[in-house]
């Protein structure tokens, strides 16, 4: 449904819901968090299922930064991760983007 993926180990692009526009408080919010004194903690989940069917368990990649977004309906916006992911998580979160 989104194209949320890992670009380097510590930067993943991530978009936002279909109907919010940087103009939106809800985009605002995004690109100024830091600004505002809000945090963002990205949580990622391979697959919206899991083998039996249940909801999926999400994998906290912790805080992290805005850097730049492109686009509007939805905003495609760069995260700057304070920890850098994981090999294995980093491999599988980039495979999208291929």
């Amino acid at each position: 449904m989104y194209r949320d993926f890992a670009l380097q180990h510590a930067l993943f692009h991530w978009e936002s819901q279909n109907a919010t526009s940087p103009e939106s408080g809800t985009g605002r919010r995004y690109l100024t968090h830091r600004d505002q004194g809000s945090h963002v903690v990205l949580f990622v989940r391979a697959a919206p299922k899991d083998d039996i069917g249940d909801g999926a368990p999400f994998l906290c990649l912790g805080a992290c930064d805005y850097v730049s977004h492109e686009g509007s309906k939805p905003i495609a916006i760069t995260w700057k991760l304070r920890r850098a992911m994981p090999g294995e998580t980093f491999r599988a979160a980039s495979v999208v983007a291929s």
